[in-house]
């Protein structure tokens, strides 16, 4: 496992961000994926201050976002139309960071063990309860600097705050084409197809990459990664 560490991302502060590969090889990827994964507080074991009454915030453990595990489940199948390589994108917003940032690295490592080729994590004392707008500028300069990023996947919304407003401003950000509330996607020619869920209808978007895509809970059914899996992306 190789982790890197660098003040290279500008954007209002120097943030620092955490790289974990599976190996130490430099290779060179075309057509690359993205999913993005919030590390959110694990609302099933919310608890509160016995004299405030107030969350213990800073005690909950972080989880994957549940509906990012589908994401990144739709990452790994879209991989067999010839993407070279699947990056699990997070920033960090629960502190404190010097807690957090080694729990939210062991977190991103599952994210290896289930197929992710890359993690990057961006996270410091700037991070921390920072808002929509500025964690969507900061996802959107680290993509950037990822080369032939033709997809980026999201869940249509996070267990802890359900904003959805982080896919769309990440679209806007990067002028990438953007769709939401996906439950089947479809890849040809440069082009996805998708089936999305109006409550009312069901539409069909066709839309040219890049794009943005966030899906619901009814694309596909997440993979556990194996003892096996897990031990080989702590190296």
């Amino acid at each position: 496992m190789l982790i890197l560490r660098s003040n290279l991302l500008t954007l209002y502060y120097n943030i620092n961000y955490y790289k974990l590969c599976k190996n130490n090889l430099l290779v060179k990827y075309f057509l690359n994926i993205v999913s993005l994964v919030k590390l959110a507080i694990d609302t099933g074991q919310l608890r509160f201050d016995p004299s405030t009454y107030k969350p213990m915030l800073h005690d909950i453990p972080l989880k994957i976002s549940d509906i990012d595990r589908n994401a990144l489940e739709e990452a790994l199948r879209l991989k067999q139309y010839g993407f070279s390589k699947i990056y699990a994108l997070s920033l960090l917003t629960w502190g404190p960071p010097g807690k957090r940032i080694q729990e939210a690295q062991n977190l991103l490592r599952e994210a290896l063990a289930l197929g992710a080729d890359e993690a990057i994590l961006i996270a410091d004392e700037h991070t921390i309860d920072s808002d929509s707008i500025f964690v969507a500028k900061a996802l959107a300069e680290m993509i950037r600097r990822i080369n032939d990023v033709k997809i980026v996947l999201a869940g249509e919304a996070t267990v802890d705050k359900f904003s959805s407003q982080i896919p769309a401003r990440v679209a806007c950000e990067l002028g990438f084409s953007y769709v939401g509330f996906v439950r089947r996607i479809e890849y040809k020619d440069n082009k996805v197809i998708v089936e999305r869920d109006l409550e009312d209808h069901v539409e069909i978007v066709e839309l040219d990459l890049p794009a943005v895509i966030s899906v619901t809970r009814e694309i596909n059914t997440p993979r556990l990664p194996t003892l096996m899996q897990i031990r080989a992306a702590m190296k």
